[in-house]
């Protein structure tokens, strides 16, 4: 645990130190959403329910950015929390023409009497089209996933512009992942989705099908809302 706290600080003092370089250069992002349920990875972490989110973030213009993320949750009967809040920091920067590298590090706090918090570490590239749009790839890193042992989430995701219409820009967003585990009994499993989103000034309106291969009697938390679900959320960035 050690090594990550100091891995978290470093990142963070590392942002700071950008931030402080050019006070100029740096501006702050604020959302709040509303969704009928909060799919996670294939998941349902609010077990069908609604899910009311808020983000919080700093973005440098040389890369460094630095955040809070707050939503509902609900893990069912045997747990005691209902709150989870992501604390995270890390770097976005052109690497190459249009690809962009994103390395970061993101805390998952879930308070509890229970051990539920997660530590996870990002690396991503993203390209972006020249007609708008862009395509990832990416991998998270848990060296201490909450159900015992590591965890890596490898996904392939995408956002594709489809029309415009007086101001509106609607466009497709596909993403397929695999969530694997080492060091415990967890079985793996993949999700994949099917996102049209409907954004202007600042409004985002969006419908989501999601679906995995997870057997509903797994041990994975909220394992049985892992079916074909569902979701529309309405966003607003500020």
């Amino acid at each position: 645990m050690k090594h990550i706290i100091v891995a978290v600080a470093a990142i963070v003092c590392a942002a700071q130190t950008a931030f402080a370089a050019d006070d100029t250069g740096g501006t702050w992002a604020f959302s709040g959403a509303v969704a009928t349920d909060r799919i996670w990875r294939g998941v349902s972490q609010t077990r069908g329910n609604a899910a009311f989110m808020a983000e919080a973030k700093y973005i440098h213009s040389k890369g460094p950015f630095a955040g809070v993320w707050v939503s509902n949750l609900d893990y069912g009967v045997g747990t005691d929390t209902s709150l989870q809040a992501d604390i995270f920091a890390g770097i976005d920067t052109p690497v190459w023409g249009r690809v962009n590298l994103e390395a970061a590090v993101l805390h998952q706090i879930r308070p509890s009497e229970q051990s539920l918090d997660v530590t996870e570490f990002k690396t991503s590239l993203t390209y972006g089209f020249k007609q708008g749009g862009w395509a990832a790839a990416g991998v998270f890193y848990s060296p201490n996933y909450h159900l015992g042992g590591e965890s890596f989430y490898k996904y392939l995701s995408a956002s594709v512009p489809l029309a415009q219409f007086r101001g509106v820009t609607v466009s497709a967003s596909p993403h397929i992942g695999f969530y694997g585990f080492s060091g415990s009994d967890l079985e793996g499993y993949r999700d994949w989705k099917l996102g049209i989103t409907a954004a202007k000034n600042g409004w985002y309106g969006s419908v989501n099908y999601t679906e995995t291969n997870l057997n509903a009697q797994s041990v994975h938390t909220n394992s049985g809302f892992a079916g074909a679900r569902f979701a529309a959320t309405l966003t607003k960035v500020f």
